[in-house]
């Protein structure tokens, strides 16, 4: 294949278009991943013109594309990772090591992929504080936010205010556009990212740790929560 890669097309609004192909979902372009490692055995040479197509536009589409092309690429292959159980596709590249990458960095903006890592990064707090919420409890839980009792498996933890708004405040405060700036960096073969800026995730854990968080049942937080905060409506006149 050339050293040069394809440029994605262009998107309609609603449809991603690699290679071929095009799909109006994300699990559209999941299920067509899936069946191309399905033609291939382990290791072996993604080389049906229309599947080289399909992972030439979507690698592109990486936001690391620049970075993990390099001088070019030999060929696609999908292989095992070595430090996680997940399928991975891979890049030989003209020169230098092979390199993987992940469908999530491809279809996802930068925005998004940054507050996803931005919850895993303090997610071990998270986990500690339902733990010790849930200690005293034997099969259900009060929620903090109806004083309702629910099932313990039911229990799941809720920012205050929301996280989205931690996230904002912290990194608009340093100049930092998360829309357009990326904090991590990926490790071959490493499901989790490196941070580009430890100190800077380590200051952002410091303010979490001081944040409210409450014990909510996964309705509440996943609507119940989102509806309470909405503005009244106007009275019809």
């Amino acid at each position: 294949m050339s050293s040069n890669l394809a440029q994605p097309k262009q998107r309609n609004p609603g449809k991603y278009v690699f290679g071929p192909c095009s799909f109006t979902s994300i699990k559209g372009v999941e299920a067509h991943t899936r069946a191309i490692r399905n033609r291939y055995a382990r290791g072996a040479t993604i080389d049906a013109p229309d599947d080289v197509a399909f992972l030439a536009d979507l690698f592109a589409c990486n936001v690391e594309a620049n970075e993990k092309s390099g001088k070019g690429v030999k060929h696609f292959y999908w292989q095992k990772s070595p430090n996680h159980s997940t399928d991975c596709f891979w890049v030989a590249r003209v020169e230098g090591p092979p390199t993987d990458f992940g469908l999530a960095a491809c279809i996802r903006c930068i925005g998004v992929l940054n507050r996803l890592s931005l919850r895993a990064a303090v997610r071990v707090q998270i986990d500690a504080f339902r733990r010790q919420r849930l200690s005293a409890c034997d099969t259900h839980f009060i929620s903090d936010f109806s004083d309702k009792p629910f099932p313990v498996d039911q229990a799941d933890v809720d920012h205050v205010p929301p996280f989205d708004d931690l996230v904002t405040n912290f990194f608009s405060e340093r100049g930092i556009d998360l829309d357009a700036t990326l904090l991590t960096r990926s490790v071959d073969g490493q499901s989790d990212p490196a941070w580009r800026d430890e100190a800077l995730i380590d200051a952002f854990r410091a303010l979490h740790s001081l944040h409210r968080l409450r014990l909510v049942s996964k309705r509440e937080n996943q609507s119940d929560i989102k509806r309470a905060a909405r503005p009244a409506a106007e009275p019809l006149l």
